[in-house]
Order: C-alpha cells, then structure tokens, then sequence
C-alpha cells in the first residue's frame, strides 16, 4: 500500500522544498482528494479481496519532515 502514496509524498515533499508553487490549502485538497479516492477504490463492491482488509490513517497535520 506504501507504493500508492509515493506521489502524495512526492508532493508533499515539493511543497516542504517549496517546488510546486502550492499553498498549504492546496496541498490539503489534494491529500483529501488521494485519501477519499484511495478508499473509494478499496471499498468498491467489485474490489471485495481489500474490503475490510485495510485502515487507511488521516493526519490533519503537518509531518514536519525535518523530524525524520
């Protein structure tokens, strides 16, 4: 599951760097955007091998990348 995240770590780490441009705002819709369209995909009907197979996590806050 930690592949499908890599753009969304991607783009965050753009916006730490300041690289992409993005405000804090637009870098949250677009982790709102991946969250809620990963867990759409893993809770279709037709999807039913990952239907109650996983716990997606929501952080409302900012990682802080220096902390790594």
């Amino acid at each position: 599951m930690a592949e499908l995240a890599t753009p969304l770590l991607t783009l965050y780490e753009t916006y730490h760097f300041g690289l992409s441009g993005m405000t804090r705002d637009q870098l949250y819709v677009e982790r709102d955007c991946f969250y809620f369209t990963l867990n759409a995909v893993l809770s279709h009907p037709q999807n039913r091998l990952c239907n109650g197979q996983y716990k997606l996590l929501f952080w409302d806050n900012d990682p802080g990348l220096s902390k790594c």
